[in-house]
């Protein structure tokens, strides 16, 4: 699968992606190990903090940590080195990176992954082949190095996942969701299908619709709005509801069966939390939109860095980084759906007047 500086086989491109992912979870598994989980910084108030305590009683802790800060520099340095001109956009930020941060990637991870040898399997690894070439002027890398940090500061690292989504032309197209604790993932191109070391994967394709549904949703976000929300899409049992950190996390549930409908209808998800499931998801016949149905686009971050010249260093640095968040935020929340009918659970009433940042990108 051969690769040029203006453009990229998808398959190669999402192998490197898983390979880096992998190759990043050693990182955090070292930081966990280290205990270097437990300190961090709030970026919400840009202030450090080693004290965790009462992290899950608050909604607007945002922590960042080594492995989160690590993670990224090893997968951004790594694909930037790999595929210089490919869009990435990572969670935190623009970092620096060494060349110590790159890693040697695999272009063909995706395809040793596909085992067995019924019909479906030789469609699959012939469909993955067969993908052309796009441009990478085309494509945006979406990068969580970490999804589920204030979990991993908790010491809850079976919520963590580290997510890469690939979109094209706006849309999500390919992803991976590696599971760095339990050495194991789940990757899906659009049009190809889904697969990995994660197990069951299960395919819409392959199953009945199902009638009664178990939702996934936050554990650190309920609130009375939320309890409100998901009331009115059907679910207001505690035993039809499972609470779990992560959206990396609830995404693999879709994917195993474990849960059916991942809905999170309010803002506070950004684009790469969401655009490697959204991609794996539909790899398997399902849906991801926003809470009222409509498609979330994933074009680039449009973020003005440029200084009035009245901006001390902080200041500036602190508006670059609001503006850039709100272009990228799922501002009217996330509603995923696998096996069951996607309609059913979209809230039904008149959205917002203008048209949301959410469609227009």
């Amino acid at each position: 699968m051969s690769t040029s500086n203006t453009h990229v086989h998808i398959a190669a491109l999402l192998s490197s992606c898983l390979d880096a992912a992998i190759q990043a979870g050693s990182v955090i598994r070292d930081v966990f190990q280290r205990g270097a989980n437990k300190t961090f910084i709030d970026k919400s108030l840009s202030a450090p903090d080693e004290t965790p305590k009462g992290m899950s009683n608050s909604n607007e802790i945002d922590p960042q940590t080594e492995a989160d800060l690590s993670a990224q520099r090893i997968i951004v340095a790594s694909l930037r080195r790999k595929y210089p001109t490919v869009t990435i956009v990572g969670e935190e930020g623009e970092l620096k990176c060494e060349a110590a941060d790159s890693r040697e990637l695999s272009t063909s991870l995706c395809l040793e992954s596909i085992l067995g040898s019924d019909d479906s399997v030789e469609k699959a690894r012939a469909s993955l082949e067969n993908l052309a070439q796009l441009e990478t002027s085309r494509i945006i890398v979406w990068v969580d190095p970490l999804d589920g940090t204030r979990e991993f500061t908790e010491g809850r690292k079976d919520a963590v996942t580290t997510l890469v989504g690939i979109s094209v032309d706006g849309e999500a197209f390919a992803g991976v969701v590696v599971v760095p604790f339990e050495n194991k993932f789940v990757w899906g191109i659009k049009g190809v299908g889904a697969f990995g070391t994660v197990s069951p994967i299960y395919s819409a394709s392959n199953h009945p619709l199902i009638d009664r549904c178990r939702l996934c949703t936050s554990r650190s976000h309920m609130n009375d709005v939320l309890r409100a929300r998901l009331k009115r899409i059907g679910f207001d049992r505690e035993e039809d509801m499972i609470r779990v950190g992560g959206a990396g996390n609830k995404g693999v549930l879709l994917v195993t069966g474990e849960a059916n409908v991942y809905s999170y209808p309010r803002e506070g998800t950004k684009r790469w939390d969401i655009c490697a499931v959204h991609a794996i998801l539909e790899a398997l016949g399902g849906s991801l939109t926003d809470m009222y149905g409509r498609p979330i686009r994933y074009n680039a971050p449009t973020v003005e860095f440029k200084s009035d010249g009245t901006e001390d260093d902080d200041a500036y640095n602190q508006r670059v980084l609001a503006e850039f968040t709100s272009s990228v935020s799922n501002n009217h929340g996330v509603l995923a759906t696998l096996g069951v009918t996607h309609s059913r659970f979209v809230i039904i009433e008149e959205g917002p007047q203008s048209v949301s940042e959410d469609t227009k990108m």
